[in-house]
């Protein structure tokens, strides 16, 4: 009976030995690893990349992916990712490909609808920190613009989604379908442009994707956009998503990672 519990322990020792070696590769201390697990991203603006990649990476190789809660690696069907709780209620999917953020031309491939899928799945996690079961109409996905974001990796948050943005869509359920409208309600103090995707899942949709063409085609409009997913229900029991989007301005940096509630679990 002894024996899978020196595996375990053999396993911690090798990935504590590990988180070392892939700081010491990624340039970063160990304590800088771990405070993107538990303080978020306030570290320079290439600590994600590096902690994912070498650090993450390297203890994945004996079963134990710390600071990391997943990583999968790349097959001949879909891309690499890693999963990174990153604070309260907080997690972040992330390519194991340097991808800089929402502007990345591979972004807009169709097998990047597996990150998309990666951090809607992720709920559970935002779920098991909240202690209770969430409703899909309780769970956002966000990346930020090229102004918005603190990191050049792309990054996939998934949260709650804050009850004001909610009540914003709710107040134009009847007018969204499947071509962009500019919501009549401000969030943030900004219009924003939304849509629906009435796929129960992302697993085939990319949604950097569904911008229209004219951003699509050029980086530089595509650098100041913003997508926030948030799950939904339709009539007659389907399950979907709402899709907003918004581009950066002098008012608005398009973060829209600021519609997202890391707080849901605190509520009654």
């Amino acid at each position: 009976m002894e024996a899978p519990k020196i595996a375990r322990l053999s396993a911690r020792r090798a990935a504590a030995v590990l988180i070392a070696v892939g700081c010491l590769l990624a340039g970063i201390d160990a304590g800088s690893a771990l405070e993107i697990s538990h303080r978020g991203l306030s570290l320079g603006p290439n600590d994600l990349w590096r902690v994912v990649t070498y650090v993450c990476g390297t203890t994945a190789t004996v079963g134990v992916p710390y600071p990391c809660s997943d990583v999968t690696p790349a097959t001949d069907r879909e891309p690499g990712r890693a999963t990174l709780v990153v604070g309260s209620g907080h997690v972040l999917t992330v390519p194991l490909r340097r991808m800089v953020g929402i502007e990345a031309p591979a972004f807009l491939a169709p097998e990047s609808a597996a990150y998309w899928q990666a951090a809607w799945h992720a709920r559970d996690l935002v779920a098991a920190d909240a202690g209770r079961p969430l409703d899909r109409s309780e769970v956002a996905l966000a990346v930020n613009s090229k102004m918005g974001r603190s990191q050049n990796q792309l990054h996939i948050h998934t949260a709650c989604v804050r009850p004001e943005v909610v009540a914003a869509i709710e107040a134009d359920r009847d007018r969204i379908g499947d071509d962009w409208v500019v919501l009549r309600r401000p969030i943030e103090g900004v219009l924003f442009s939304a849509r629906r995707v009435t796929t129960p899942d992302l697993a085939t949709v990319n949604v950097a994707a569904l911008l229209p063409e004219s951003i699509r085609r050029a980086p530089a409009a595509m650098a100041r956009q913003t997508l926030v997913v948030v799950g939904a229900k339709f009539d007659h029991g389907r399950d979907g998503f709402w899709v907003l989007n918004v581009q950066a301005s002098s008012r608005f940096q398009a973060h829209g990672e600021s519609l997202l509630d890391f707080d849901c679990g605190r509520r009654p």
